[in-house]
């Protein structure tokens, strides 16, 4: 029996019906691994994956991490009247003790997909709030960078990602107010406490970069900069990178990546964007990484709790188990606890 074509397998992806829905899925899976194909043909499997994505966080054993990082299952820091909180980081120094950040801004995401900015001068603007158990939470004083800010619509330190190095807590975030036209830019804060007492760009002037991710583990801090190909970037601009499986092509940022039993994991997500609401979707996928940063397996995508906005930037492991943390919708903050076999056993070979 010869194999379907391309065109065969796109006709499989719009098998909603439920005794079709694993052939439906698994024609997604194999498209979406298939390089070269058509732009189309791409393009409609990536949007018709999204209604396969189970919501891992509604399934099986799965359980949220009790106090003192959640009141109930979500994060909730004491953030201004009318600002959300999402998008949280959670890290761990050598000695188990978890630390998170979750940020915090003045919009919302209304029904339509537009931005809602709660600004008199239309401005989006930033907070992050550091939680640990010894010290609760506490807002970041990023002064320091608030000195040299341009004059631009949006300001503050975007989407932090927490890692421990040398000592000493860090964390690398995007920022788009030290460039006048807005240019996204990576930015690496050392923190004293709550406070950030000293930073560098991480990237130039003339090209937007967000969501690199931390590696937890080498003599300089350095972060999983792409994922097609595997490209490793070190602070001094420096670094490495390994071919990739086409299957990774549209992976972004992501979690940090940790060592996991000799080799490294970490959170990757891919977004669709539809017409209809929701207009964005996130799925996510679990990577794992030889020691030499190749990408060697690749989970299904899955969601967290349904389609829509979703965005992993937080992992850890704690004993046998890993805790992610998510946000919803630029509005919610969560941690989640997942065994580490249950995710070990999502893995299949990226080919």
């Amino acid at each position: 029996m010869s194999e379907p074509s391309p065109d065969e397998l796109l006709a499989l992806t719009y098998q909603h019906y439920p005794d079709c829905r694993d052939e439906a899925w698994q024609a997604c899976e194999r498209l979406l691994r298939t390089p070269f194909l058509p732009a189309h043909i791409d393009a409609t499997a990536r949007a018709n994956s999204t209604w396969y994505a189970d919501p891992i966080a509604l399934l099986g054993n799965r359980r949220f991490i009790p106090p003192p990082y959640v009141n109930g299952q979500r994060l909730r820091p004491p953030v201004a009247e009318g600002w959300s909180c999402f998008n949280p980081s959670i890290a761990s120094d050598p000695a188990g003790n978890l630390l998170i950040v979750v940020r915090s801004a003045n919009y919302h995401i209304a029904h339509s997909g537009h931005y809602v900015i709660h600004d008199d001068d239309g401005v989006i603007r930033t907070r992050n709030y550091l939680g640990d158990e010894r010290n609760g939470w506490r807002e970041i004083d990023d002064s320091l960078l608030a000195k040299d800010r341009a004059d631009y619509l949006v300001q503050g330190l975007e989407d932090c990602r927490l890692f421990w190095h040398d000592g000493a807590w860090g964390f690398s975030a995007t920022v788009r107010d030290r460039h006048p036209d807005g240019i996204a830019q990576m930015v690496l804060c050392w923190l004293d406490g709550h406070v950030i007492t000293r930073f560098e760009l991480l990237s130039d002037r003339t090209q937007h970069e967000k969501n690199w991710m931390p590696i937890a583990s080498g003599w300089v801090p350095q972060w999983l900069y792409s994922c097609y190909p595997v490209m490793v970037r070190w602070t001094d601009g420096d670094g490495t990178w390994t071919p990739a499986p086409w299957v990774a092509k549209h992976f972004r940022g992501g979690s940090q990546v940790i060592p996991v039993d000799g080799t490294y994991l970490c959170l990757v997500h891919e977004s669709v964007t539809f017409e209809v609401t929701p207009h964005k979707v996130y799925t996510h996928r679990w990577v794992e990484l030889s020691p030499h940063f190749r990408i060697t397996r690749v989970s299904a995508p899955f969601t967290f709790q349904g389609r829509g906005i979703e965005f992993a930037a937080g992992l850890v492991r704690q004993g046998d188990d890993l805790i992610v943390s998510y946000g919803v919708n630029d509005a919610e903050a969560w941690l989640l606890r997942i065994p580490l076999t249950e995710v070990l056993e999502t893995l299949e070979d990226a080919v």
